[in-house]
């Protein structure tokens, strides 16, 4: 049985939220040691003044991605990649405080991304506030406590114009990958590659459907078949005006997060 969406919970600023930050930086590089390059804390409990879910978000930069597997002893759930690819993501519970860990290699666009939209919200009194009072209209809004697709609810979906708004301003033009996993982007992907996707967080499914985000805009779809437990075949790949930077990009990029699972990509 589906179990019942659990409201938004949306807190005034702590300002505590810094020092948890600190102090539990410490535990993640007290467990990675030198695997650990760097620890950014990010989302809405980043920026000084914003209301945000209680849940300290940390992005871990680490020499590669299995090193950062120790971490489940320190009492990090590991949660896979979840909706982007070569991202690990873990949950942790202490006490009153909960905390979402993002890691990544260094270069992925994850990165960027992050850093660019909470340093422009920091810089631009006007965005904050945009930003502030989108929160409170969503919350208003019972759809936004439902969950539209597997991980999003409504009020993480309703974000995402505004995010894409703010990104476009911030001059953010990096390559970002995730996997087709919301209507907007199938409809890209349909778009690019003339098919409807069947997006699913199966760990165990045969197909994946990526999209490569160039800033805030989608400019290239591919859709890979696992054929067997240690290969797959890229089925098509289509980009914006058929540049083959983009593809180029993506097929590296895909290549990779086969490799990362022990994957061989034809």
């Amino acid at each position: 049985m589906k179990k019942p969406n659990k409201p938004i919970e949306v807190v005034a600023y702590d300002p505590q939220w810094p020092h948890l930050f600190d102090q539990e930086s410490k535990v993640i590089k007290n467990a990675l040691g030198a695997h650990c390059l760097k620890l950014y804390h990010i989302g809405s409990t980043s920026i000084e003044g914003m209301q945000a879910k209680p849940k300290i978000d940390i992005l871990c930069i680490v020499d590669q991605l299995s090193s950062s597997l120790i971490l489940k002893e320190s009492d990090y759930t590991f949660k896979n990649e979840l909706n982007i690819p070569l991202r690990y993501y873990f949950s942790k519970k202490t006490g009153m405080n909960k905390y979402n860990l993002h890691v990544v290699e260094k270069g992925h666009g994850f990165i960027q991304l992050n850093l660019a939209f909470k340093n422009y919200i920091l810089e631009h009194p006007e965005a904050f506030n945009e930003y502030a009072k989108l929160k409170s209209d969503l919350l208003q809004n019972p759809d936004s406590h439902l969950k539209k697709v597997d991980i999003f609810s409504g009020y993480n979906l309703g974000k995402d114009r505004f995010i894409k708004k703010i990104l476009n301003k911030s001059s953010f033009d990096n390559y970002h990958v995730c996997f087709c996993m919301h209507k907007g982007e199938c409809d890209s992907y349909k778009h690019l590659l003339k098919q409807i996707p069947a997006p699913s967080l199966d760990p165990n499914r045969d197909d994946y459907h990526f999209i490569l985000y160039k800033g805030s805009e989608i400019v290239c779809a591919a859709h890979l078949k696992r054929l067997n437990p240690k290969e797959a075949i890229l089925q098509s790949m289509h980009a914006k005006d058929e540049d083959d930077a983009h593809k180029q990009y993506l097929t590296a990029f895909i290549k990779k997060w086969g490799f990362n699972k022990g994957i061989t990509v034809k």
